[in-house]
């Protein structure tokens, strides 16, 4: 019998990526493809890639003013710079 696939996009951490990979196959998925790009393809996980990016320099933005102004410790401002 022959079933139609369901398609499921994975995003995965570099460390744990053979080892997620390994778990699938055990599982019994038979067709796996990678992007090389490393885009995703789904429309909702772009825009909350786009707004964590932008959360992320806004956030950095914001860390950086409060150095200038001396309200973080040198010892903050010099890992948030790292």
């Amino acid at each position: 019998m022959i079933t139609k696939m369901k398609k499921y996009t994975f995003l995965v951490f570099h460390r744990d990526y053979e080892a997620f990979l390994e778990q699938l196959r055990s599982l019994g998925v038979v067709h796996i493809t990678e992007k090389a790009s490393g885009t995703a393809e789904d429309a909702t996980l772009q825009s909350l890639l786009q707004q964590a990016d932008r959360l992320r320099k806004r956030s950095l933005i914001t860390r950086g003013f409060y150095c200038k102004q001396g309200l973080f410790t040198p010892e903050i401002c010099f890992v948030i710079r790292l």
